[in-house]
């Protein structure tokens, strides 16, 4: 839940209008352009071309209230807004192995958005952030 902050247009000029923004986490996990982020998971950890099906789940409660002093709140609709940055989690995938992971993350602000896929490696029964790749602006 990292670069929030890219959203912020106060943090532009001096005399840019007062930003106040609210972070909105979708609670759905879903799927969207699954073929691109399947490829991209397997090349990070030299995976064989093994069928991957992505994960659907809802998160039911998230562990802070705040991102980089960015209030946050669980929604199950986005809310339209300027003052909002919507995040989303889609194609969670995981190996057969159940030792690499990775989920696509969209942080979305009224016509901004900005696409990564985030790389997670489970070593001694912990999940480690193993680094994450842009794979568009918009």
């Amino acid at each position: 839940m990292d670069s929030v902050s890219y959203f912020d247009l106060s943090k532009m000029s001096k005399n840019s209008i007062k930003d106040n923004i609210v972070v909105t986490l979708n609670a759905e996990v879903t799927t969207m352009d699954v073929k691109e982020s399947i490829e991209l998971f397997n090349a990070k950890f030299s995976l064989k071309k093994e069928k991957t099906d992505p994960i659907f789940f809802k998160i039911k409660k998230i562990p802070l209230s705040r991102i980089d002093n960015y209030p946050i709140t669980l929604v199950s609709d986005f809310q339209k807004n300027q003052e909002t940055v919507n995040v989303s989690f889609t194609n969670f995938s995981l190996d057969k192995s159940k030792n690499f992971a990775s989920v696509t993350v969209i942080k979305s602000r009224g016509i901004g958005a900005k696409f990564e896929i985030y790389y997670f490696k489970q070593v001694n029964g912990k999940w480690i952030f193993e680094g994450k790749e842009l794979i568009a602006l918009g």
